[in-house]
């Protein structure tokens, strides 16, 4: 009951709220002036209160430049048939970085559809689902395999495609790269596809400190990726994701599988410590 009430206090607190209004700003005289007839008194306490991003409060294993040390987990479930798995690595943590735009285009071309992971994991019919994706809040890039059949050889497919675009196998396709490009442009703009959506793109500029036209700037950062920015972010990023001294691994897959996926695995190079249990899992 006093965590409770200590977690009331904390929310109630003035200095702890934000206050978005959305409205028609040339149909009301003092948008402001209401407000500030309530929160007078701690605006400036309100101004020195800041949302700090997950990566500040994350396992400093996870996040820190100088982590050594990753960890890999794996659970045998009987409620489930298929396998998943989550990885991630230390990647971008800052929305300014001039590496954020020619990585989310990255991987837009590496996953999208008819893409290089859509032919060789759900084409070959090794993961119904898989995905890439940056978030600069936590610092991370994950990779993940989500209702595998095969998630082993999802794995080794991946991470076989990564290679060969290090090593100069496969190359960069200028028409793949249009419609990654595309593609990024269309997701962007959908992001203020209305006006609630445009509201809530407003919001999280302001708690992640960007100006109120990012993304019109992404718009114009997206259209000038080019492939040499492809390969070298590659080059940079990619490398720790499947790099088992690096990355940071969660198995999970149907009890009667579990211990051959991890033997697999292991053959790898990738040594996955099983637990007994969730409580022991996340002890």
């Amino acid at each position: 009951l006093a965590d409770l009430n200590q977690l009331r206090s904390e929310l109630g607190r003035l200095e702890n709220l934000k206050v978005q209004v959305a409205c028609d700003v040339t149909g009301v005289s003092d948008i402001k002036g209401p407000w500030m007839n309530q929160v007078a008194s701690s605006t400036q306490a309100a101004k020195e209160t800041t949302i700090p991003f997950a990566s500040t409060l994350l396992n400093k294993s996870l996040t820190h430049p100088e982590a050594t040390s990753c960890t890999k987990k794996g659970l045998g479930m009987g409620s489930i048939e298929s396998a998943f798995l989550f990885q991630a690595v230390r990647g971008i943590d800052s929305f300014d970085s001039e590496d954020l735009v020619p990585l989310m285009v990255l991987i837009e071309y590496l996953t999208a559809c008819e893409g290089p992971m859509w032919r060789e994991i759900r084409g070959r019919g090794y993961s119904y689902s898989y995905n890439m994706h940056l978030k600069p809040e936590d610092g991370l890039l994950y990779f993940t395999l989500a209702r595998s059949t095969d998630v082993v050889n999802a794995y080794k497919a991946a991470r076989g495609i990564v290679q060969r675009f290090i090593n100069g196998e496969d190359t960069f396709d200028p028409l793949g790269l249009e419609a990654a490009i595309s593609s990024m442009l269309f997701e962007i703009i959908g992001r203020e596809s209305n006006l609630p959506s445009a509201r809530v793109q407003s919001l999280l500029n302001y708690f992640r400190g960007l100006s109120h036209d990012h993304n019109k700037q992404l718009l114009q950062k997206i259209q000038r990726v080019t492939v040499s920015d492809l390969q070298r972010v590659l080059n940079k990023y990619l490398p720790a994701l499947f790099d088992s001294n690096s990355a940071h691994l969660m198995l999970t897959a149907n009890s009667a599988k579990f211990n051959g996926f991890v033997s697999e695995f292991k053959s790898l190079g990738v040594e996955i410590t099983p637990a007994a249990s969730m409580d022991e899992l996340f002890a």
